[in-house]
């Protein structure tokens, strides 16, 4: 883990969409509330919008661009409604632009955050009536269970791992707290595949970290989204499907639960629902590298654009997966591979390249250059799939992809015993031909799906 160097502000956690410290205020969102001493100052809901989005982002400015697209997406609105919501966060503030403690004006880009960031002790939260609840036994652990949930959103190995050290000395300190043990369990699940370490093990101290937060807190929201997304991982769909329901009566503004739950309608192909789920987990949580990833992944099927800005965002926010790398080179392959496309990808082979999700290996893209042999990347991935150097759910994605569709749905029987048929989205435009197959169906009820929780298979009964 990073250290922090002395006087740096801490880096926003997770729970920034409760509250936060913001130099001299504390920021209540849900409430559209700043508060400094006695003084209480309500703003407009768009200009809350506008500071959780500015304090959220690490180190980096947000353009004007971006500002627009998150908070007026809609064509007729100009700039100058971004210019009147910033002038009134300065005189909220109490903040001026030429000699700016708050809001800085980056020239011919856009704004940036400047003022120290902290997280609101969880007693003070206005609105946030489960963390009071905690409030009592979480004395001394809130600013851990922060730091640890901002890292676990960020979606990559190394901090899923240093958010386990975190959350385990908590649990020595606090053993009745669920809220620590759920965590525990969210992270022990990503660190698998992150890692790609043993889903036997992880999968299992996922679990039992999980029943233990229900044992000490039946009505712990994120414990029962642990165990969903368990479900999810073995292809339990309706089990995964009526957890994920449970979790959210319990609180349906988890930005954890929320994520989960929308890979799964996303795996089932409901992806109109994944969509609309993945926006608002972005809104409740404008600083997780997780979900901007995701968001950007569902956005393929609906807007190139969007996605780019999505992934762009995940980068800036900490992400470092080789699942935004993919994503990367799919938007590429949608340009038509130009000179720079290719480049690019020099670059992202050369760090990847020994990963076994990456997706775009040099075999595959010489193939769709114009410049491959077929045979030699069939010997080749049925190789690496035998000496486990690769996916099998990747690779049956390489093989769709080039066309080799008796070698993708050969392989996808290893990908069924394995579990990850669905590493590859199947539901994109450029599987279209793998989804044609006669054999596709098959492989979904075999898998475990079918028209309840499928539409696809649904709509293919009544073709």
């Amino acid at each position: 883990m990073t250290m922090q160097r002395q006087g740096e502000s801490p880096p926003p956690s997770l729970r920034i969409a409760n509250g936060f410290r913001f130099g001299e205020w504390e920021v209540l969102p849900r409430e559209n509330l700043l508060r400094r001493g006695n003084a209480r100052r309500k703003i407009e809901p768009k200009v809350m919008r506008l500071l959780v989005l500015l304090a959220g982002r690490l180190d980096a400015p947000w353009t004007k661009e971006e500002l627009m697209d998150e908070l007026w997406p809609a064509a007729d609105a100009g700039e100058s409604s971004l210019t009147r919501a910033v002038s009134e966060l300065r005189r909220s503030l109490d903040d001026k632009r030429s000699n700016a403690r708050y809001i800085d004006t980056i020239q011919n880009v856009g704004y940036k955050a400047i003022a120290p960031l902290r997280p609101l002790d969880a007693a003070t939260v206005a609105g946030a009536e489960g963390l009071r609840r905690q409030a009592p036994q979480r004395d001394g652990s809130i600013e851990a269970l922060d730091m640890a949930a901002y890292l676990i959103a960020r979606r990559n190995g190394s901090d899923c791992v240093a958010a386990l050290e975190i959350l385990h000395d908590t649990t020595e300190h606090h053993r009745g707290l669920a809220e620590a043990h759920a965590m525990i369990g969210v992270a022990e699940r990503l660190v698998q595949l992150y890692c790609d370490r043993p889903l036997a093990v992880h999968g299992q101290r996922s679990r039992e970290a999980a029943e233990r937060a229900v044992e000490l807190d039946p009505h712990c929201a994120l414990a029962w989204g642990v165990l969903a997304s368990l479900d999810r991982d073995a292809w339990r769909w309706q089990s995964a499907l009526d957890r994920f329901e449970r979790a959210m009566a319990l609180d349906d503004d988890n930005a954890f639960i929320l994520h989960d739950y929308a890979e799964l309608l996303w795996n089932l192909g409901r992806l109109e629902e994944a969509r609309a789920t993945m926006k608002r987990c972005c809104e409740i949580n404008p600083v997780g590298a997780g979900e901007r990833l995701i968001h950007a992944w569902i956005s393929l099927h609906f807007d190139e654009d969007a996605a780019w800005r999505q992934v762009t965002m995940a980068r800036q926010l900490g992400c470092d997966a080789v699942f935004a790398d993919n994503l990367e080179c799919f938007l590429l392959h949608r340009a038509g591979w130009s000179q720079t496309g290719i480049e690019r990808w020099h670059e992202l082979n050369a760090r990847r390249r020994d990963d076994r999700f990456w997706m775009w290996p040099r075999l595959l893209l010489e193939g769709l250059t114009g410049s491959g042999n077929g045979s030699r990347l069939v010997q080749s991935i049925r190789r690496q799939v035998v000496d486990r150097e690769i996916d099998a759910g990747v690779a049956v994605f390489i093989f769709d992809l080039s066309g080799q569709l008796d070698e993708a749905f050969a392989l996808a029987e290893h990908a069924l015993e394995d579990r990850s048929l669905f590493i590859v989205d199947p539901w994109l435009s450029e599987r279209q031909a793998f989804r044609g197959d006669r054999r596709f169906p098959e492989l979904l009820e075999r898998a475990g799906l079918d028209g309840r929780t499928c539409p696809w298979l649904a709509e293919a009964e009544t073709r």
